[in-house]
Parts: C-alpha cells; sequence; structure tokens
C-alpha cells in the first residue's frame, strides 16, 4: 500500500515536473513572432496547445515557406497551421508593357544571342533601352520595336554599342 502511494506521488511530481518545463504558448508566440520578424512581409502568429497558426497576406509562396521554415525548429511548437494567403501584387502598366517588349525582343531573337545584353525599362510610357549590344544588332532591336503593336511615348537608346 505504501509502495502504491509512493508510485502515485513519483507519477504525480512526474507529469507536474513535464508540464512546468514545457514553454507556455505565450512564450512560444514571442519567438515565433520574433523569427517572423526576418521576413520582409507582415505575418501574425497565434499559439494555442502547441499549435502556431500563421496568417497574413504575403506577395508569393516562398515568403509563405520561409514563415513555416522559420518557425519549424523553435522547441515547443507541435505542428503549425499555414493560413497565409500569398497575394501577387498587380503590375502597372509601365511593368506590363516592358514584359511585352521582353516577349517580342526574345522571340525575335530566339538563340539568345542578339540582345541578351539589353536591359528594358518602361518610365511613364518612355522605353528606356541600356546594357551592351553589338553595333550590327542595333538596327533589327530598332525593327523589334518598331513593329509593337502597342508603341511608347519616346525610345531612349542609353545602350553601349560594340563593334565587330
Amino acid at each position: 500500500m505504501k509502495t502504491r502511494f509512493v508510485i502515485c506521488t513519483l507519477v504525480l511530481l512526474a507529469g507536474v515536473a513535464f508540464n512546468a518545463c514545457k514553454p507556455d504558448d505565450k512564450q512560444l508566440e514571442k519567438a515565433a513572432a520574433t523569427a517572423l520578424e526576418k521576413l520582409d512581409a507582415t505575418v501574425e502568429v497565434a499559439v494555442k496547445d502547441g499549435v502556431a497558426t500563421l496568417s497574413g497576406v504575403v506577395p508569393a509562396d516562398t515568403v509563405k515557406t520561409a514563415a513555416e521554415k522559420l518557425i519549424t525548429d523553435i522547441k515547443g511548437i507541435q505542428s503549425i497551421e499555414n493560413k497565409i494567403e500569398v497575394k501577387i501584387p498587380e503590375l502597372s502598366p509601365d511593368e506590363k508593357f516592358a514584359n511585352l517588349i521582353l516577349e517580342k525582343i526574345a522571340a525575335a531573337d530566339p538563340k539568345g544571342k542578339k540582345f541578351n545584353g539589353v536591359t528594358v525599362n518602361v518610365q511613364n510610357g518612355i522605353l528606356l533601352l541600356t546594357g551592351i549590344i553589338n553595333q550590327s544588332d542595333v538596327k533589327a532591336l530598332m525593327q523589334v520595336i518598331a513593329k509593337l503593336e502597342q508603341k511608347p511615348k519616346e525610345v531612349k537608346d542609353l545602350m553601349s554599342k560594340r563593334k565587330f
């Protein structure tokens, strides 16, 4: 009878000691929030019974994955519910136009040898061409630009030309 009492007491004390060593949800939440500060996005974290729930809106899947990885190794977090929403930012009209121009340039140079050193940027409808191009390829590039359905307000050729 006395042995049984001692064993029950030891089990009870072991349970209390085990739970006392376990970090509480507030501590885990604080540790997770600190880890998430490394992200270039606003991600919220809540912890309940060792389960971390991530929420917020981020601009890419890679940021969503990174948020989860940042808190995976925090001792005491048993599982993660990643409820982060990915919302890819809308491109500006200038960015859309620049992408269209890049597509047309790539289609005109499938091997990527003529125009691979050219950089395209559009600001307020003005096309800025920078980078390096062979002098002999400038005419072909300008023909591609001339064939665009949507025309830039102006084309500024700031490219360095190599002579071969």
